[in-house]
């Protein structure tokens, strides 16, 4: 046996060994088959932008979506999960991707999404993100986080008055903004360093203003931004620059973005195909900064011919894109569109493997996370198991031999319609008596007798409605 030549070996600086990791680097970027997770795939201002991100100089994603991405029955919402997944995979320390770190996540000013702990404003749909607080003389919206710092957005009005910020009520002043100027949403506030513990942010309006996003700081080194509302579609945020684009322009102009990431689709109804290069040029001509899109997961809104549609509308748009069907079998919905928790964990996770340049350590996450038994609503449901069913009525395995029948989100809020048990059937009030059964039927339910009283009732084949018992 000869002695190995060691100008053959693997080294660094060995033209050889670069080019095999330049042809793994290649392969990754660009799966040749089927189905395949690219990375990082056309982004290379983001990726330079990304491994240079600390928190002294954070970088900003701009998430452009919908209910999706906003939606969360309880824990974090999918853009907050990718705030805190990307972030982990950019070293942060306790920035649990699953939603128990300590690391603060954004919140709407106000809305059906993640909002502010408390407003005395009323909802603007108009504001970045579709989720603003608008408020009037002496009106209060206050934020508590464990936090370093705050970024609050705002909107600016000709003749509007101004915002006090404070650190907790009647404390110390941390900055007064004023919100008279040009018409504009997604101005900046960004607060000097706080202690590491938990403030209120107490924000006061004197005349008419509007806060509508806040995003507490603790070591963060990228800004996520969930700019969506539930029902929102492609070209709200086209019609309605205030929605998202006078914000991407303010983080250029900062020299802040690192990344527009589009996720919208589901709500698009055919529309999707011409509304996106639309959105995609505008965007465009806000920024500099790298583009991807985000191509939903087949669910109840977004149909397998809606999908090859919009799959090919994407792939000809120009821009990256990370596709979210190539994981829809491993993304659980609550009712048929709406990620569950454990979805919404699959979905920040894959979009991470995309854009960290760490597929391997994102799907070790991942699988952390399940084998943790994290991610569920409640304890009945993170023992729960599958759950089974369609359109409007599921059925779920909600504690130790006992199954639960109703909607996916009643059954993961702890709701059911009714359930079963091996000692015990129990039901929910029913609305109004059921319709007769078939012949040689009848049916068993409760309802109230209009006095606040539950009555356990039968019906029979021949629509007669026995009462059984009444509340005493």
């Amino acid at each position: 046996m000869g002695v190995p030549d060691e100008s053959n070996c693997f080294s660094e600086g060995d033209p050889c060994g670069e080019s095999i990791l330049e042809t793994v680097a290649a392969d990754l970027a660009s799966p040749v088959y089927p189905g395949g997770v690219p990375y990082r795939a056309d982004l290379a201002g983001w990726q330079a932008k990304f491994e240079a991100a600390t928190a002294e100089a954070p970088i900003d994603v701009v998430l452009i979506t919908d209910s999706l991405w906003e939606t969360a029955t309880s824990g974090p919402s999918a853009g907050q999960l990718l705030h805190r997944t990307l972030n982990a995979a950019a070293g942060v320390y306790d920035a649990d991707p699953i939603g128990a770190g300590t690391l603060p996540l954004p919140v709407h000013a106000q809305g059906s999404g993640p909002s502010a702990t408390s407003t005395q404003g009323t909802t603007s749909t108009t504001a970045t993100g579709g989720q603003g607080s608008t408020l009037t003389d002496g009106q209060v919206l206050t934020h508590v986080a464990t936090a370093t710092g705050f970024v609050v957005l705002y909107r600016t009005e000709p003749g509007w008055g101004t915002l006090t910020i404070r650190d907790g009520a009647g404390g110390t002043v941390l900055g007064t903004v004023s919100c008279d100027a040009a018409a504009k949403s997604g101005n900046l506030w960004t607060s000097a360093a706080l202690s590491d513990a938990s403030h209120t942010l107490h924000i006061t309006s004197t005349g008419t203003t509007r806060v509508e996003m806040v995003m507490p700081t603790r070591e963060t080194h990228i800004r996520v931004w969930p700019c969506g509302r539930s029902s929102a579609v492609t070209d709200d945020y086209i019609d309605n620059p205030s929605q998202v684009l006078d914000f991407i322009d303010t983080l250029d102009a900062a020299g802040t973005l690192g990344l527009v990431l589009v996720a919208t689709g589901t709500n698009d109804d055919g529309e999707y195909a011409t509304d996106i290069p639309a959105l995609l040029a505008a965007v465009a001509a806000a920024t500099t900064a790298d583009v991807a899109l985000w191509l939903p997961y087949m669910n109840g809104g977004l149909t397998q011919p809606e999908l090859d549609t919009s799959r090919a509308t994407a792939r000809t748009a120009g821009v990256p894109l990370i596709d979210a069907s190539v994981v829809a079998d491993q993304i659980p919905t609550i009712d048929g569109a709406h990620p569950t928790t454990q979805g919404r964990v699959v979905m920040a996770s894959h979009v991470s493997a995309v854009l960290s340049g760490d597929p391997i350590g994102a799907a070790i996450r991942l699988a952390g996370a399940v084998a943790a038994g994290r991610g569920s609503t409640s304890t009945q449901v993170q023992e729960a198991g599958l759950m089974m069913g369609g359109g409007d009525t599921y059925m779920l395995r909600t504690a130790a031999a006992r199954v639960g029948f109703g909607t996916g989100l009643g059954l993961l809020l702890g709701s059911p319609d009714a359930q079963i048990d091996a000692r015990y059937v129990g039901l929910n009030e029913a609305s109004a008596d059921p319709s007769a059964p078939a012949a040689n039927g009848a049916v068993l339910y409760t309802k109230d007798n209009g006095a606040g009283k539950t009555q356990l009732c039968v019906r029979f084949a021949t629509g007669a409605v026995q009462v059984i018992a009444t509340q005493p």
